[in-house]
């Protein structure tokens, strides 16, 4: 539903480890020698996700900033979500949750996803929206990413949603309908897009302004949006429900 605009994208590389020390460990030597081997097995690990599951969904980093620790785990992984939206990533993320939290000795959790898309199928980034939403995840645009198109509904669901790098809109259209001149067909897929984003949004507790601003950019033209804009139509920011929720420390 979602034209995708000639945005260069750039791959993000793993961040640097931020891992805590474990407070039995005593002496300058024992911490550098257990950091040195937890990063080692905590790199080669992921690395190996990676290659089982393709490039596009990829691992961001190990306790990144603005990953919240919500209960007893000992590390929060940031995801990547890097090129088009298509149908079934919503499952590949969620195998890939799966796979980093289901080894209950290591007590990890997947707490953010890094964006860098130009968009695409807008069925499946509302999918994926809610599949963060469900699970407290926050979304984050790099400086070196952009995020376009459906990937501003991905950014939209995150608990916590940071973005330093562009944020792009524009509004919908019907890839199989263009130049058709099937004016009441395309008018009737536009309206359902409509309303499925205007009620996807209320989900995500974001302005609603948001959708009219994308229907004021014809689907061929693009528009990125200012700090300001980017703060009022709630696409950063934290959502109301996860800040009252937070658990005390």
């Amino acid at each position: 539903m979602c034209q995708e605009k000639c945005i260069e994208l750039k791959r993000n590389f793993f961040d640097k480890f931020n891992l805590r020390i474990p407070l039995w460990l005593h002496g300058q030597h024992a911490i550098a020698v257990h950091m040195k081997r937890l990063n080692s097995l905590i790199f080669a690990y992921f690395l190996c996700l990676n290659f089982a599951y393709g490039a596009e969904i990829g691992v961001g980093g190990v306790d990144s900033p603005g990953c919240d620790k919500l209960a007893n785990e000992s590390h929060y992984i940031s995801l990547s979500l890097i090129g088009k939206i298509e149908p079934g990533d919503s499952e590949k993320i969620e195998r890939r949750i799966h796979e980093i939290e289901q080894p209950k000795a290591i007590r990890l959790r997947v707490g953010m996803l890094k964006l860098s898309s130009p968009g695409g199928d807008l069925a499946e980034a509302m999918r994926i929206g809610r599949l963060l939403r469900s699970r407290q995840i926050s979304t984050f645009v790099t400086s070196d990413a952009s995020c376009a198109s459906a990937c501003v509904f991905i950014l939209a669901a995150g608990v916590s949603r940071i973005a330093f790098g562009p944020v792009v809109i524009h509004s919908f259209f019907v890839p199989g309908l263009l130049g058709s001149g099937e004016y009441a067909k395309t008018s009737k897929i536009l309206d359902k897009a409509v309303s499925d984003s205007d009620a996807y949004f209320r989900e995500m507790r974001v302005s609603r302004t948001l959708l009219d601003a994308m229907l004021q950019v014809q689907h061929s033209d693009a528009k990125e949006l200012s700090i300001e804009e980017l703060s009022a139509f709630g696409l950063v920011g934290r959502d109301p429900a996860y800040v009252q929720s937070f658990p005390k420390k």
